[in-house]
């Protein structure tokens, strides 16, 4: 990659990806910001609306600087660079695009965001909460991350207690849980060969343990994740229904549920930290495929 992929790719994904990371790089050593946060913000916000006057797309700022809040929370200036540049052939060059890449990086920048405290933090969050309407008509990260959810307007199961959701609305699976979703189906039904191992409690616990990773970054956006995942695997109301009898086994000590979370735990972690490394979450269910080899799962018990 470089100024070979400006010359034979002007207008094609390779140009457009070398194009947005060079100018963010000139932006982000040209931002006067006093943090790391802000200086990636400000220069992904450069970058945005150049690109976006360049190709006569239709933006308004106020909207474009709270589109480039997640690329602030990124590791590093690397990774919100190569995350911008895929982020805007994404937009440009879909079918070129590292769509699971992207995705993945966007949902961990929230999670970051979402458990700082800091005053920046707690005004993005705020600013983020108010327009989501807005949002959602013209920015394309806003139909991959519930902002209700994330910026506490709605709520989802967590793994603490059986508490009510009366009242309380689902979102929608977002790409990313049917992904794992899919691939967690795919090698249970593999290696088991029935699809009934989709009724094990070990299954519900190991679908249950799989966020602990977002959680541990914040409450809501593991839960947000978990719900989605059971909606994923089972359906909204299947799923529902397998939650509180999980949840119901889990207050009784049991053994394949415990089982199952334990296995969870560490896949959820690999999947999530995979998403930027560049061979890709293809080994992140070890644990999963380890259980069920080594017959730790239970096929006979039904939940």
């Amino acid at each position: 990659m470089g100024w070979k992929d400006l010359l034979l790719s002007p207008g094609g994904s390779r140009g457009t990806r070398e194009s947005v990371r060079q100018q963010f790089r000139r932006s982000l050593s040209g931002s006067a910001q006093g943090t790391q946060v802000r200086r990636r913000i400000a220069a992904t916000f450069d970058t945005l609306n150049l690109r976006y006057r360049v190709v006569r797309k239709s933006h308004l700022q106020d909207l474009t600087i709270l589109e480039a809040l997640p690329f602030g929370y990124l590791d590093n200036d690397f990774e919100a660079e190569r995350t911008l540049a895929e982020y805007v052939v994404y937009q440009e060059h879909p079918q070129d695009a590292d769509r699971d890449f992207v995705e993945g990086a966007i949902w961990e920048a929230f999670g970051r965001l979402m458990a700082a405290e800091d005053e920046d933090s707690l005004n993005a969050k705020t600013n983020l909460r108010e327009a989501f309407s807005n949002l959602q008509a013209c920015v394309l990260w806003a139909s991959w991350v519930d902002l209700r959810s994330v910026s506490f307007k709605e709520t989802s199961f967590v793994s603490s207690g059986p508490a009510s959701n009366e009242g309380k609305t689902r979102a929608e699976p977002s790409d990313q849980a049917r992904t794992i979703a899919a691939r967690i189906e795919h090698l249970a039904r593999s290696l088991s060969g029935s699809g009934d191992i989709l009724r094990t409690p070990f299954l519900a616990g190991y679908v249950a343990g799989f966020p602990n990773h977002l959680e541990d970054m914040h409450e809501l956006a593991g839960g947000v994740m978990r719900t989605m995942l059971f909606d994923a695997v089972w359906g909204a109301e299947e799923g529902q229904r397998i939650f509180q009898q999980l949840q119901k086994l889990a207050e009784q000590d049991d053994e394949q549920i415990k089982r199952g979370a334990g296995f969870g735990i560490p896949d959820g972690e690999r999947w999530f930290s995979s998403m930027t490394s560049p061979t890709g979450p293809d080994d992140s269910l070890e644990s999963l495929r380890s259980a069920i080899s080594i017959g730790f799962v239970d096929l006979a018990r039904r939940i």
